[in-house]
């Protein structure tokens, strides 16, 4: 008897807590911020009570136990303003709310004053890493209405005065007074680079210049720069005229503002490389600035994706095009296998068997592809260089200051540079032998000399342009006279239309033939004797090329 009231008793408190536990209801929800993300982190609570949640990185937050009747809740977050709503919890039932916090900021007022006198309007206030900002009115006053709280730098930016910045600490729902005066700016820092080429980029750094260009000008020997890839405070990227005299050229920066002096320096214009030519194939610049290729093999194949070029040369399995923008373009099956260098600031390209090269803007080289026989890294510490060309297995730079460099493959002493030899103008590398033009219009040469190719006449002079090909050289002077050299199988029989109105001498580095490039743009290539069935493919009749002015 006694067993069966305890069981009773038993059930009956069962029963009890049972139906207190129905009564309780709970709260399920998500917190975002403006933007619809969701918000981490934040502290919801019943009001009144200590019953709190912390919403997870999806932003929901569970609220259980809870008396069932009105409650309100409280949704809080230290970088966001608190927000709360009322919720009505139902017995064993979830309820549904969810929040949107705004940012809990302060507010920035101010005024900008010109030191000059001048109308304050139009400058640009802002906190650096953020978004805020405004432009000042006519009176010069601005608001920064929203603004985080917390250390903030504001600043102050017209072009052509001097940025000033204030530091201050912002706090929440308060509003922040901070003015400025600004002074007018004075010369701007110019970095000049060593070179550049014709129809490429010239980027010169430092300023300020000025977030926009307005009136502001660059001339580059005396020509006004027509196009400007880029122009920011800190940097200008003007493209140079392509009919541009070569050689060494004043650069002007002129300010917009009146009371800012203009800002004198140089760069050395290369000739643009506007032919590229080898026994079975080549390629060429067109006035347009495309390129056009000729002959058979890997290295000349695509060239229609590369836009604007200004230089061109070609390996044994691939090309390389030099884009008016600095960087560089592979041809070829094989152009993902080469690591081609990523630059913008390229100014003349050239070839060596697998290896190719790119000169930059601040006189260094740099070198890609393998060569399983030859040495044809860039020797270390090289510098200066203004020019750079490539033979059958040897690398020729020339540097400022009017020396030649030469590594690769020395047979024939290709690669020995005489001990003697100074005042270097510009070279031209061919089989294993070199042609130098030296400043006062002579000539020179080194290397193999098996017809004559490396000894050139000494009656020579005035010779503005050089060239060779396996085993022979030649020269144009300034007169427009082609003189030839070496070769012996008919290399030097210059057929007539090659003997007037020439601009340039083309290098065949492994050829037996020869070629110039006329003043309308056209090529004239001839054969010598016993080359029948050797590959030898010229150019197609009727190209024209663009003619790099000297």
């Amino acid at each position: 008897m006694m067993m069966m009231r305890r069981g009773a008793l038993c059930a009956l408190l069962l029963a009890v807590l049972s139906a207190c536990g129905s009564e309780m209801g709970q709260v399920r929800g998500r917190v975002t911020t403006e933007s619809g993300d969701a918000l981490a982190d934040v502290q919801v609570r019943v009001d009144g009570t200590s019953t709190v949640a912390t919403s997870d990185a999806k932003g929901e937050f569970t609220l259980s136990d809870l008396t069932p009747g009105g409650h309100t809740l409280v949704a809080s977050h230290a970088d966001y303003a608190d927000s709360s709503k009322p919720v009505q919890v139902k017995a064993d039932a979830t309820a549904d709310v969810s929040f949107t916090l705004a940012l809990a900021v302060g507010t920035v007022t101010g005024t900008v004053r010109m030191e000059d006198k001048s109308s304050p309007a139009g400058v640009r206030v802002s906190i650096p890493g953020t978004d805020v900002s405004a432009v000042t009115d006519a009176q010069g006053a601005f608001t920064l209405p929203a603004v985080l709280p917390g250390a903030r730098t504001v600043v102050a930016h017209l072009d052509h005065y001097k940025q000033s910045s204030k530091d201050l600490v912002v706090v929440r729902d308060e509003t922040h007074s901070v003015d400025f005066v600004l002074a007018r700016e004075g010369v701007p820092a110019v970095s000049f680079p060593m070179l550049s080429v014709q129809g490429g980029v010239l980027t010169l750094t430092g300023g300020p210049f000025g977030m926009a260009r307005g009136e502001s000008t660059v001339t580059v020997g005396g020509v006004p720069v027509a196009e400007y890839l880029s122009w920011t405070d800190e940097k200008i990227i003007a493209r140079v005229a392509a009919s541009l005299a070569s050689g060494d050229q004043p650069v002007v920066v002129t300010m917009e503002a009146s009371w800012r002096p203009a800002v004198t320096g140089s760069v050395r214009v290369l000739r643009a490389r506007t032919v590229f030519a080898k026994s079975t194939h080549g390629a060429g610049i067109r006035p347009d600035g495309t390129v056009v290729t000729w002959g058979k093999g890997p290295a000349i194949q695509d060239p229609a994706k590369a836009g604007h070029v200004v230089g061109v040369a070609i390996a044994t399995y691939h090309g390389v095009l030099l884009k008016a923008d600095g960087s560089l373009m592979v041809l070829g099956d094989n152009a993902d296998y080469y690591k081609v260098p990523d630059v913008h600031d390229g100014v003349a390209v050239t070839c060596v068997r697998y290896s190719c090269f790119v000169l930059r803007a601040d006189g260094t080289a740099l070198h890609w592809g393998t060569d399983p026989e030859l040495e044809l890294g860039v020797p270390q510490g090289l510098k200066d260089v203004v020019g750079i060309e490539g033979g059958q297995t040897h690398v020729v730079a020339v540097t400022k200051d009017g020396r030649a460099v030469a590594w690769g493959g020395n047979e024939y002493k290709a690669a020995t540079v005489p001990a003697d030899l100074s005042d270097v103008a510009e070279v031209a590398a061919a089989g294993n032998h070199t042609v130098v033009l030296k400043r006062d219009g002579t000539v020179t040469g080194w290397g193999s000399s098996h017809s004559g190719e490396g000894s050139p006449p000494s009656d020579l002079s005035e010779v503005i342009s050089v060239g060779g090909g396996f085993t022979h050289s030649y020269a144009l002077t300034k007169s427009g006279q082609v003189r030839c050299w070496g070769g012996g199988h008919g290399q030097c029989d210059l057929p007539a239309e090659a003997l007037s109105q020439v601009a340039q001498v083309v290098t065949i580095v492994d050829g037996f033939w020869g070629m110039v490039l006329k003043q309308d743009g056209t090529l004239v290539s001839w054969r010598g004797e016993n080359t029948e069935g050797q590959g030898i493919v010229p150019p197609p009749q009727g190209l024209v090329l663009a003619v790099p002015p000297r």
